[in-house]
């Protein structure tokens, strides 16, 4: 298994500062983008039933849960293994004054039982593992019957690899490991997992005011290249399903 060690002192440095002008971890941009992502899960027909435990597997800061409860009466669960993430979703828990049920855990090896949580979402997390196989599995172990995953990494057709290609060599990549997976790549590992595919999507990252000069950039070549190729765009998503035994 790939060092946590590092993995953790890489990820405490990047949840670092969460009120820090620049910062990945701002509240501001954090609350933001997770009402853009909770958006484009309600657009694609997924929806939640009152009390339903729902997990967010690398949940960092918790704002995507926080977003979600908002729209649905559902009990939240978050896992990450990066202590200082946890102390950010504890702060926002209280700022939002919303419950949140919290463990430190790797997505490889997660502190649930077997079919005990009816939705689970990881976005952005398998793919900065070395053995992101072994992550799906577990989180299809969590998974109940007819739960649903939702599974999103950065595309490999996206201007956005080139640009993490680039920050690498420079030495100024500060998100540890990472690789980047076309929605064909995911949709195998859950097949492989015993899942369904319900929907595969590559879709375009949205702009946003505080965007950097890189991510404005990104924007505007997979902008250009999609309309050439519906497989460039910033992020791979697949919806997958559970289903019951003996199907």
């Amino acid at each position: 298994m790939q060092n946590l060690n590092y993995q953790e002192v890489t990820w405490d440095l990047v949840w670092k500062n969460d009120h820090e002008k620049n910062s990945y971890s701002l509240n501001e941009w954090r609350d933001e983008r997770a009402d853009d992502k909770v958006g484009y899960f309600i657009q694609s027909g997924l929806m939640f039933k009152a009390g339903e435990r729902v997990l967010d597997a690398g949940c960092g800061d918790g704002s995507i849960l926080f977003a979600l409860k908002k729209h649905f009466d559902i009990s939240l669960v978050g896992a990450d293994f990066s202590e200082e993430a946890l102390v950010n979703a504890s702060k926002n828990s209280i700022r939002k004054g919303v419950t949140l049920e919290s463990h430190k855990a790797d997505t490889r090896d997660l502190p649930f039982a077997e079919n005990s949580i009816d939705k689970i979402f990881s976005l952005g997390v398998v793919e900065h593992l070395a053995d992101p196989e072994l992550a799906v599995n577990e989180l299809a172990r969590c998974l109940k019957p007819n739960g649903i995953l939702v599974l999103m990494t950065p595309n490999k057709f996206s201007f956005g690899r080139v640009d993490r290609l680039i920050k690498s060599l420079l030495g100024i990549w500060k998100f540890g490991h990472q690789d980047e997976f076309s929605v064909e790549e995911l949709s195998a590992m859950a097949i492989s997992a015993g899942l369904n595919i319900q929907k595969v999507e590559v879709v375009k990252r949205r702009r946003f005011k505080n965007d950097s000069t890189a991510f404005k950039l990104i924007y505007l070549f997979d902008s250009l290249l999609c309309a050439f190729n519906s497989r460039f765009g910033f992020y791979s998503y697949i919806f997958a399903t559970k289903p019951e035994k003996g199907i």
